[in-house]
């Protein structure tokens, strides 16, 4: 791990099956870019997902892009029929509204702008509304609800969840303290399976 422990750091995780995981935590860029991507690369195999809305598949036979809904549903149908720029485009314009697409001020010296393409779109964002009045803001569905609804549920009725268990928990602690461990030496830290298996 580089960087510091809280606004912009990178970290590798290098596995025994010569498999690598690296993410990257910043403060940096706009607000106009969306905030979370993924990428994953297999053998012939890619999936991309673009801030847990876009996910576009490459490689996997008999699979293929998906569009999700963001955080409730809001404008759900746009995005199915617009795509990513929809989600992208109208996201940056609920930040300044009332400038309808002039360059403002976010007040800390940012100047934020309308996402613009070399092609017109076939929709302008500024004629869509915030319609949800349980939504605070236009985000997307990080799926955190369903995990605490799936928790619960299990708890109730006896069951093992299916998404993530102690073992999981523990595990992603233990890599969170290597981490941290290899940015105050300035090394990296091999993880201790058997300490690991043992739940410590």
């Amino acid at each position: 791990m580089t960087g510091d422990r809280i606004r912009n750091n990178c970290c590798i995780l290098d596995y025994p099956d010569g498999s690598q995981v690296s993410f990257m935590c910043g403060s940096m860029g706009s607000y106009c870019h969306w905030k979370e991507y993924i990428e994953v690369f297999g053998a012939y195999t890619a999936i991309t997902v673009s801030d847990f809305v876009d996910m576009r598949v490459r490689g996997f036979e008999g699979q293929y892009d998906r569009l999700y809904p963001p955080h409730l549903n809001e404008h759900a149908d746009e995005i199915r029929r617009y795509g990513f720029d929809f989600y992208e485009t109208y996201k940056v314009s609920q930040m300044c509204p009332e400038k309808k697409g002039r360059p403002c001020d976010d007040g800390e010296g940012m100047f934020l702008e309308l996402v613009e393409r070399p092609i017109a779109l076939p929709f302008d964002p500024f004629d869509y509304e915030h319609t949800n009045p349980d939504l605070w803001g236009f985000i997307p569905d990080k799926g955190w609800v369903q995990s605490l609804e799936h928790f619960a549920e299990c708890f109730l009725n006896g069951t093992e969840p299916d998404n993530a268990d102690g073992n999981a928990g523990t595990l992603s602690t233990v890599v969170a303290l290597s981490l941290l461990r290899s940015l105050e030496t300035g090394q990296p830290v091999e993880i201790d399976q058997s300490a690991h298996a043992a739940g410590k």
